[in-house]
């Protein structure tokens, strides 16, 4: 659920006078058609479209003692997104600051004008400063609202697509190093509705924010609880608990030497074995970055699963996958038919001991990624994963065992989708 295109949308809306708690239609009408060409969009008859240059003095002096202490505030101290946030933590002598940087007092804005801190939305209204007074990143505009403009509700602007989309259309410099110039903020359009009902605006986004962060919070929450479940049924499923074993299904035999050290107790019908015992564990090939493209004849998998598509393949089948290289290494994917197998990827041949389904749901609750090695790029190694100990149910049970993950996964999808 993306709860920052809510929060868009609403500004977006708020923008357009659709929040209003008032309006004259028919004026609103005549007005609309006569400026529908040369304006960006409708706006109800009593609101302005103005430059930013008519609501702000860019970069306003500021006065202070040089003896006097001052906030200041990096560009990592402003939160990014729709939040109005930034830390005042840091604190300077103003003769060090005076100069160098930008400077600022409570009540202004700041607008970061390069990239990708323009696009991620890292602007505030500077408050709660030491003496009122604070100086910051170069890679701030700095502006002070005029009489008849709400900071908040101008904030609310910076803070919307239209204004992002704007900027990012007039960025000037090299890639990496790009920013939005003084002069083409200030050219910007803003719809400006009387200061009364900025104030209204403000106070019903605020209001609205609440709520959506509630909700954010709550999803959050179940997200969370959602994954602990996904994870309890693996372990229910892993340690036999899951289905019923049935009278009619044979034992396991013993296949090679039995594990010495085992996690957890298991059905008596179901036996452990060593992993190298019962499957074939064999890492892909090395295939160069510029044969994988984003469309191709066949899936291409690595360590992190599917890298994109390839002309060749080097397996044919149903097989859990082990991702062997990278932080996320461990991770496991079921993938079937033709596909090619980089080295980074280890194809688990599961041949007449394991249903491939199963295997893969019990190597995920294994959480393999514990055997990582500790190094700046984590791997896994095939020689020492095969040695791991492994439950191994009777075939059949481990097709029921499937089908009830399914069904239990089905459930806990359906319960965080609301």
């Amino acid at each position: 659920m993306n709860f920052d295109l809510m929060r868009s949308l609403l500004i977006d809306r708020a923008l357009r006078g659709e929040l209003s708690s008032y309006s004259n239609s028919v004026a609103a009408e005549e007005k609309s058609l006569n400026e529908q060409k040369t304006k960006p969009f409708q706006i109800p008859y009593d609101w302005q479209w103005k430059c930013v240059a008519d609501c702000v003095q860019f970069n306003p002096k500021v006065i202070q003692d040089d003896t006097a202490e001052v906030s200041f505030i990096p560009m990592a101290d402003v939160e990014p997104g729709f939040v109005d946030q930034c830390s005042t933590r840091q604190t300077k002598l103003w003769a060090k600051v005076k100069k160098g940087f930008s400077r600022f007092q409570e009540g202004d804005l700041l607008v970061a004008k390069i990239t990708p801190c323009f696009q991620n939305r890292k602007s505030c209204v500077a408050k709660n400063l030491t003496n009122g007074t604070g100086a910051g990143s170069t890679e701030f505009h700095v502006m002070r609202c005029v009489s008849g403009v709400d900071a908040k509700f101008l904030l609310f602007f910076f803070k919307s697509e239209y204004f992002i989309r704007y900027g990012v259309n007039h960025f000037n410099g090299t890639v990496g190093q790009q920013r939005v110039g003084t002069q083409d903020i200030k050219d910007c359009l803003v719809p400006v509705p009387p200061f009364e009902e900025q104030t209204r605006i403000v106070e019903k986004l605020e209001a609205a924010f609440v709520e959506i962060d509630r909700a954010e919070k709550a999803y959050e929450e179940l997200q969370t609880l959602s994954g602990v479940l996904r994870g309890q049924i693996l372990q229910k499923a892993i340690q036999g608990q899951l289905v019923t074993q049935l009278d009619t299904e044979p034992s396991v035999e013993m296949i090679g030497d039995a594990p010495v050290d085992v996690p957890f107790a298991i059905p008596e019908k179901w036996k452990w074995v060593k992993l190298k015992s019962v499957f074939s564990m064999q890492a892909g090939k090395f295939i160069s970055a510029s044969s994988i493209q984003p469309e191709g004849k066949y899936p291409c998998y690595g360590g992190n699963g599917l890298r994109g598509y390839v002309d060749v393949s080097n397996r044919k089948g149903r097989f859990p996958l082990i991702g062997r290289q990278g932080a996320l290494c461990g991770n496991v994917h079921v993938v079937d038919g033709d596909f090619y197998a980089t080295e980074h990827a280890v194809v688990v041949d599961c041949r007449e001991y394991g249903d491939p389904d199963c295997v893969g749901l019990f190597l995920e609750a294994m959480n393999l990624n514990q055997y990582a090695t500790a190094t700046a790029q984590p791997g896994l190694s095939v020689k020492k994963i095969v040695e791991l100990p492994f439950p191994l149910p009777p075939k059949d049970e481990q097709v029921r065992i499937v089908s009830k993950v399914k069904d239990l996964m089905k459930q806990v999808d359906a319960l965080s989708a609301k």
